[in-house]
């Protein structure tokens, strides 16, 4: 699935301008202490950061930008990431990827901003140190980045979110995605779905949102694992371990016959949802500006075969 816009600086402008607007019709304390807030929190970005941002960040975010989240279902019964969250199974691989990427417009002010925000990041992990999460400078796909790695109970290997930038673009994303993105390979545009849905976007699109069957899919097998962690009560516990400090080698072991049963009930949603979500094979909502006077937007379902 994906989130598709253009021009973040511009978008920022709108926004100040509207804020701006409401402002004028606010009593004044409130619009002094909403003038003061805004203030305060620029203020606060710049002293954590090093980067003003609107001069250092917004200014060249004028290009493409899109947020993003995949899923590869794992065949129920299988182990997954999302499963490993309330069991002590151990999952062989990353079954899904988000993030963020943006236009790189001006490179040398996108490498300063992966910079400084590393540096941020670095300063805030030695004030306040996580005992799963570490932080990392090395190239990824030739570009320098910045790599927060987490510990996950129930994962086989890491999960590492990467911060990069290159002559293209900004990236902050799980890993596999952004290896995709700063190589240049992969990605929606060789997906035959997205494809097909993009023959019915209007014409002079300035935002598109799209999700195919794999978001279904996640969806689906997101809430009923929220089912089944009602009774197995252990997400709280692993969050904790990994944020909050506290030590934890493996994760509380739950009652076998109540995880036997939550594994029966989480496999049969998951079976039965997967019957259905095929009918949808993908859906998008476009938007555009005709002669700068008139939005229209334009949602369509694709069925699936």
């Amino acid at each position: 699935a994906v989130s598709q816009g253009a021009n973040l600086g511009g978008a920022w402008d709108q926004f100040m301008t509207y804020m701006q607007t409401q402002q004028s019709m606010m009593d004044p304390d409130t619009a002094r202490r909403f003038e003061r807030d805004m203030a305060q929190a620029l203020t606060q970005f710049q002293e954590a950061t090093g980067l003003d941002l609107e001069a250092d960040v917004l200014s060249w975010m004028t290009g493409d930008a899109a947020a993003f989240v995949g899923y590869t279902p794992p065949t129920p019964g299988a182990p997954s990431a999302l499963w490993s969250m309330v069991t002590n199974d151990e999952a062989t691989g990353q079954d899904f990827d988000f993030g963020v990427v943006v236009k790189a417009t001006d490179p040398a002010a996108a490498a300063t901003v992966v910079e400084r925000l590393g540096a941020a990041l670095e300063a805030q992990m030695q004030e306040r140190p996580a005992p799963r999460v570490s932080l990392v400078r090395e190239p990824v796909r030739g570009a320098d980045a910045v790599v927060i790695r987490m510990d996950m109970p129930g994962l086989d290997a890491p999960l590492d979110f990467v911060l990069a930038s290159n002559d293209q673009v900004m990236v902050f994303a799980t890993r596999p995605a952004a290896e995709a993105i700063l190589s240049g390979e992969g990605g929606l545009a060789q997906k035959p779905a997205f494809l097909e849905a993009q023959t019915y976007v209007l014409p002079g699109t300035v935002q598109l949102h799209y999700f195919d069957t794999g978001l279904i899919d996640f969806l689906v097998d997101f809430a009923a694992l929220q089912i089944v962690e009602e009774d197995l009560a252990i997400i709280d516990d692993v969050m904790a371990h990994i944020f909050e400090g506290q030590r934890m080698d493996r994760l509380p072991e739950p009652n076998a016959a109540d995880l036997a049963e939550a594994r029966r009930e989480y496999n049969k949603t998951v079976t039965i949802a997967r019957q259905i979500t095929p009918l949808i094979s993908s859906a998008s909502i476009s938007s555009a500006v005709i002669d700068n006077t008139l939005a229209v937007g334009r949602l369509v379902l694709t069925l699936g075969e």
